[in-house]
């Protein structure tokens, strides 16, 4: 915008326009259209190219590298505890495609407090629900230990919810990330990392619209010797100032000091608030 605000300007296009009654959206309206295309191609490629790069990038590194980088580790890193209602699990192998869990310990609390333990050599989703095998119960009030072939624990979950909690947002669609979101919170993990990925597929090309409008009465200043190296350098720093203020609103949206949610849209959000202070310093200067 900067660049084709300022040909435009030098060549004498701006007062030309002027002179000739086009304002408003006749002036800038297509630059605005281009904007815009480049704010859903952005968005497109975030839902199909970068996904498959990535995945391709994360595969030379595993397989050609023999290393993988530390957040692609910590997204893979598999949990053992799992939440769901008042029963906390303990499954710490289980096999993919029988879709049984070995050695499950499972803890019952009634108002925070721990009221039953259950423990099994497998924990086995049927169709009439979830059911130790060779399980013992324990009670915290009564001491006396049973022993049940077949054990019936009522859980709100299917096993693809407690096997699929792990997976890289940044290889995933929109709405995949958000299946996964819904699948950690049922289990009880974080997921302010996951939510930021999926706020930025669409607040970072949003970003683009925000930066259009915030530079937009500097890109259409008419004056005929306006410099290229100064309006170049000026939108330099500009970006480099808004980025570091995003990355600053990012870093405090994992803190959990902001909600989780507005750190995906930290750029446009730092665009907001100081587009205001963009139209007073253009009004103040040329218009005053």
């Amino acid at each position: 915008l900067i660049i084709v605000g300022t040909f435009m300007a030098r060549r004498g296009e701006w007062l030309a326009a002027e002179a000739g009654g086009v304002k408003g959206m006749g002036r800038w309206g297509g630059l605005a259209f281009v904007t815009l295309c480049c704010s859903f191609g952005a968005y497109a490629a975030g839902e199909t190219i970068l996904p498959m790069a990535l995945h391709k990038i994360e595969h030379i590194q595993r397989h050609e590298l023999k290393r993988v980088d530390p957040l692609t580790r910590f997204y893979e890193r598999r949990n053992h505890w799992y939440k769901d209602a008042d029963h906390y699990l303990f499954l710490p192998t289980f096999d993919r495609k029988k879709k049984e869990f070995y050695e499950p310990v499972i803890y019952k609390a009634d108002e925070g407090k721990l009221s039953e333990i259950y423990e099994g050599r497998i924990l086995r989703e049927s169709a009439e629900g979830w059911f130790l095998v060779d399980a013992l119960v324990w009670s915290v009030n009564n001491p006396e230990v049973k022993k049940v072939d077949r054990f019936e624990v009522h859980l709100n979950v299917n096993a693809g919810n407690l096997m699929d909690v792990t997976g890289d947002p940044r290889q995933m669609t929109h709405s995949e990330i958000q299946r996964l979101i819904e699948d950690r919170e049922k289990a009880g993990f974080d997921t302010a990392i996951h939510i930021l990925e999926r706020e930025q597929r669409i607040g970072y090309p949003l970003a683009a619209l925000a930066l259009f409008f915030l530079m937009l009465p500097w890109a259409l200043q008419p004056a005929l010797r306006r410099s290229m190296a100064v309006n170049l350098g000026v939108g330099v720093v500009i970006i480099s100032v808004l980025l570091s203020l995003s990355h600053f609103v990012r870093m405090l949206a994992l803190g959990q000091k902001i909600p989780v949610a507005l750190g995906g849209w930290g750029l446009t959000l730092v665009c907001l608030v100081f587009m205001p202070l963009s139209y007073f310093l253009y009004r103040r200067r040329y218009l005053v």
